[in-house]
């Protein structure tokens, strides 16, 4: 269970939770000191993120606090020197996080995919996948995936076994393709 401050913050762990890159993430996860002209300060990032081929400090403002000088200062100074310690740093607006249909379809996929499935049921997915070329959201509530079918498609988008447009309304016509790179469950 992931706590967040903001709705912004939960906006941004709907959006992890179905980055299929991302193997996990924390909260407030640690305090950066750092010097700017002389003096010092502390800094607490919002969200720590271990991805597969790197981790990242992500900072979370709406964009007019984005704009603050200070901030601006901050986020150059992190960007430049946490590299040297083996992390990136990113300054995420708000307003980004919050765009739609996006968060709507991830925050979808998130409360009806969070249980694991079985493997017998991922093989079971994957010949009807192979024998249909793809399938449709409407299939897939109309039974085509069984009676627990929208909860397992929604879990193997979560995994990266299938894949949809989530930049698009989740919808009876939206196309769901098996993974050609599918590395089974995360």
């Amino acid at each position: 269970m992931t706590q967040w401050e903001s709705l912004n913050e939960r906006n941004a762990f709907v959006l992890l939770d179905c980055d299929t890159r991302v193997r996990t993430y924390k909260e407030q996860p640690a305090v950066i000191q750092y010097e700017v002209a002389g003096r010092s300060f502390r800094h607490f990032p919002d969200v720590w993120v271990q991805y597969e081929s790197h981790q990242e400090f992500l900072e979370i403002k709406p964009a007019k606090q984005a704009q603050d000088p200070e901030v601006q200062v901050r986020t150059a100074l992190m960007e430049e020197e946490l590299p040297r310690f083996g992390y990136r740093y990113r300054l995420l607006l708000a307003e980004d996080l919050a765009l739609q249909p996006r968060l709507k379809t991830c925050s979808y996929l998130a409360r009806y995919g969070r249980q694991p499935i079985h493997a017998h049921a991922r093989e079971w997915a994957r010949r009807m996948f192979a024998q249909e070329g793809h399938l449709c959201w409407n299939d897939i509530q109309g039974g085509a995936l069984g009676a627990r079918g929208v909860a397992l498609a929604c879990r193997l988008v979560l995994e990266g076994s299938v894949t949809l447009d989530l930049d698009k309304e989740l919808g009876a016509s939206t196309v769901l393709h098996w993974s050609a790179d599918s590395k089974g469950s995360r």
